[in-house]
């Protein structure tokens, strides 16, 4: 009975993860051209959600990226050229490739499942 309870705090305690990779799917069955806003769009209304406003919500570029890869401990070490890769991504003005999109994707992805959150 306290097992059965304790699964059902821990699923409603993380339905925005799954919400988020329901939206993240979303995303890359349509590829739009700013498939890159709206995955970043989604990393920022969690990280808002989850940590606050004051902690989350001015960062960009290479504080953000420092940002998400320090809340998740269970990430891959990012290597610099992750974070250039992330960074082009998200602020660079072309539209992602295929293979770009999954990368980031993949990204995002971890760190809505990984991230610590408190």
């Amino acid at each position: 009975m306290v097992m059965t309870l304790i699964q059902v705090l821990k699923y409603r305690r993380n339905a925005y993860r799954r919400l988020g990779i329901k939206q993240l799917q979303e995303i890359l069955q349509s590829a739009p051209g700013n498939a890159a806003f709206e995955i970043n769009l989604i990393l920022k209304k969690i990280a808002i959600g989850k940590f606050g406003r004051e902690r989350a919500a001015n960062l960009s570029g290479a504080d953000w990226f420092s940002f998400l890869s320090s809340t998740s401990t269970k990430m891959a070490e990012p290597g610099k050229h992750d974070q250039v890769f992330f960074i082009s991504a998200l602020y660079g003005n072309h539209i992602l490739n295929s293979q770009e999109l999954k990368l980031l994707a993949e990204f995002a992805d971890q760190w809505i499942k990984t991230h610590d959150a408190g």
